[in-house]
């Protein structure tokens, strides 16, 4: 399903369009934050906290990407 959740925590749509735009944003947010937390061990031999630390990651690049995206639950696009 194409949704995500508001500023208040409502869930509401994204149209295709939307979310590949959204998709294509965090994926690129995400990349330079992993190149910048990644190192050989932590890819190698990952600890618990090194899993947490990386979904921390996704999450605020996800995060950081639907704030770029939507303002106020509407699509702004992603230039801004």
């Amino acid at each position: 399903t194409n949704k995500f959740k508001n500023s208040v925590g409502e869930w509401e749509d994204m149209t295709d369009e939307q979310r590949n735009a959204f998709s294509k944003l965090a994926g690129q947010k995400f990349s330079v934050k992993v190149n910048q937390w990644a190192d050989s061990f932590k890819i190698s031999r990952p600890t618990e906290d090194d899993l947490k630390d990386f979904k921390a990651l996704l999450s605020d690049a996800r995060r950081e990407a639907k704030d770029q995206l939507f303002i106020n639950g509407r699509y702004i696009g992603p230039t801004r």
